[in-house]
């Protein structure tokens, strides 16, 4: 009969583990410390995007595909005259994702409205406001 020998469980040193909750520390702690939004960018990225009659609003429109394609890692999926969609971002990703609606008002008025879309727990850079806002000054005056 062959003795059986136990095999002690190995335990991770002390060190590894404090060492894990430092990094782990640091990564929350630059979540943490993100400057806060000028309220100029703020109030922009919250201001209405309206243009009026057929000529402007194409132009409006022409344009916002141009930056999506321009500022999005992702691929547009769907463009449409009132829709434009990149492909979802993939899980984990840092980078945005877009839609873009174009919704008639009355009186010849269309309201265009971006919807970025982040797949990261922690976030996405630049910050969705501070997106919402640099989209909408290109819209608005392209040079």
């Amino acid at each position: 009969m062959e003795s059986e020998t136990a095999v002690p469980h190995r335990r991770a040193p002390v060190r590894s583990n404090k060492l894990m909750i430092g990094v782990v520390s640091i990564l929350l702690a630059g979540c943490a410390a993100q400057k806060p939004v000028d309220p100029a960018v703020t109030a922009a990225a919250y201001e209405p995007l309206v243009c009026h009659g057929p000529e402007q609003c194409s132009l409006y429109w022409r344009r916002a595909q141009v930056w999506v394609a321009g500022n999005s890692r992702w691929k547009i999926q769907t463009a449409t005259d009132s829709v434009i969609s990149t492909y979802t971002p993939t899980r984990g990703e840092v980078t945005w994702g877009y839609q873009v609606l174009r919704i008639p008002q009355a009186g010849g008025a269309e309201n265009i409205r971006i919807y970025p879309s982040c797949a990261n727990m922690f976030g996405c850079r630049p910050r969705d406001v501070e997106v919402a806002a640099a989209f909408k000054a290109f819209v608005k005056d392209s040079r």
